[in-house]
């Protein structure tokens, strides 16, 4: 079972903006029985992305993101949505006290 368009994009945005930030990537692997599913994992400190078929998501301390199809008008929107999730919560670490 292949990766769709949308996994392939979004996984393209996700670690394009991931160069740009901080965070190391320390894994990736494409993982799951019945759906595949990436999984990116960053350290300092450690969160996991993910990206199905249809969603995409952010794991980790104090961090748990949920984005899904169907509360976007179109994939483009929610992969853009994500990524916008990633740089709130890089800015939301990089401020004092965090």
């Amino acid at each position: 079972m292949s990766l769709t368009a949308f996994q392939t994009e979004c996984e393209q945005q996700l670690l394009d903006t991931l160069k740009q930030s901080r965070w190391e990537v320390v894994d990736r692997r494409v993982e799951g029985i019945n759906e595949k599913f990436i999984r990116i994992r960053v350290q300092s400190p450690v969160v996991d992305f993910y990206v199905y078929n249809d969603e995409a998501g952010i794991q980790g301390e104090g961090v748990d993101i949920r984005l899904e199809q169907p509360d976007y008008s179109d994939s483009k929107d929610l992969i853009a949505a994500f990524i916008g999730s990633i740089r709130e919560l890089e800015n939301r670490q990089d401020e004092p006290g965090s």
